[in-house]
């Protein structure tokens, strides 16, 4: 995977004022967070060059090296904190590694294909994991991490231990801990209440017979 590049500045201002007076000028305020003696570094990037990341990576994980002057840092995107109404980006967390060191970090999950449960059985597929805690040098980073689906059935479910070994890539967590499943439909309260009433409402066979009107 190549390295995407993004310039970076030191930030002297801190505080809520301060970080709105950045994003107003078309920054965002971020932090670096290093190894365990250093201290996290403060910077701010330009909106506008962070934006075009995310819009190269989609969502898929990615080396960031950010440029300081003359210092370059190895980095991967730790958080991202938008603002909750307006398409805003509020605040930037990277978190530095070392080509030479395994790293920890999270990547998302790409269901691939269409289940057999939901295409020829009218199940309802769940994805319960969005994203999977992983481990590996950064050079072994995957964007994804593929989960097929095309023989899962109702009833069914896929783990953290189906899937297929990634060289150079460690899946952390629980072994059992499931992805995706693929269950029945389910039949709504409302609906449920409907159908109970509908079936009350229905008069019985001997209750029929009985309102039919004696024959002369």
């Amino acid at each position: 995977m190549n390295n995407l590049k993004i310039n970076a500045s030191p930030r002297s201002e801190m505080g809520r004022r301060s970080s709105r007076r950045l994003r107003g000028e078309g920054h965002i305020p971020a932090v670096v967070y290093g190894k365990k003696e250093e201290e996290p570094r403060s910077l701010q990037i330009k909106t506008s060059d962070f934006r075009g990341i995310l819009n190269a990576t989609k969502g898929a994980a990615a080396l960031i090296e950010l440029q300081e002057g003359d210092r370059k840092t190895l980095t991967v995107v730790q958080e991202i904190q938008h603002h909750p109404v307006k398409d805003l980006i509020l605040h930037v967390d990277f978190h530095e590694v070392s080509a030479k060191e395994e790293m920890e970090t999270q990547v998302v999950v790409h269901i691939n294909g269409e289940a057999f449960g939901v295409k020829n059985e009218g199940g309802v597929m769940e994805t319960v994991l969005h994203e999977l805690t992983i481990r590996c040098l950064p050079k072994d980073l995957p964007e994804f991490i593929e989960v097929d689906v095309s023989d899962l059935k109702i009833g069914g479910a896929i783990h953290i231990k189906d899937l297929p070994e990634i060289p150079g890539v460690t899946l952390m967590g629980d072994d059992d801990q499931v992805i995706v499943s693929c269950s029945e439909p389910r039949i709504s309260a409302e609906a449920t209440e409907e159908a109970e009433e509908e079936s009350a409402e229905k008069p019985t066979e001997e209750e029929a017979s009985s309102e039919k009107p004696e024959s002369d």
